[in-house]
């Protein structure tokens, strides 16, 4: 408690913002200013966040306000992770904000009728996965993978 408190005078002292110190403010600010959000949301054709397994329910939060998937209007956003790859528990990251987003993106998906996949086994667009590997060519890969047997 006593290093919190000499973090946080510090901070405020030197007039400084850490990590969540930043999303927070950020939170308030957009909460705060309905102009703001909205011409952000129009600013991007699409938001995509790579390895949300590793999101906290804070950025989680601003990634809903930037997308309108409070609102259900969220039509923006794409998800990419791994839930058994979740790593950064100490900073706050929560793997179950990856659940609880997927659910509330089927919730919006529904709500807008585009809550099926074409031609896929997927029971929705929330339960797509990648299992290919797009990052490797196939020599390269091999020589390593018999190299390190």
């Amino acid at each position: 408690d006593d290093v919190l408190t000499a973090y946080t005078d510090e901070k405020e002292r030197r007039d400084t913002l850490d990590f969540p110190d930043v999303i927070e403010t950020t939170l308030e600010f957009l909460r705060a200013n309905d102009a703001v959000t909205e011409r952000l949301r129009e600013q991007f054709a699409a938001e995509m966040v790579d390895e949300f397994q590793d999101t906290d329910p804070r950025q989680w939060e601003l990634v809903k306000l930037l997308t309108g998937v409070d609102e259900q209007t969220a039509s923006n956003i794409f998800l990419v992770g791994d839930e058994k790859q979740s790593i950064y528990g100490f900073r706050g990251a929560d793997v179950t904000t990856f659940g609880a987003a997927r659910a509330e993106l089927q919730t919006v998906n529904e709500v807008r009728g585009v809550d099926d996949v074409s031609e896929s086994d997927a029971e929705s667009p929330t339960a797509l996965e990648l299992s290919g590997n797009f990052r490797t060519l196939d020599e390269p890969l091999s020589f390593l993978n018999e190299l390190f047997e």
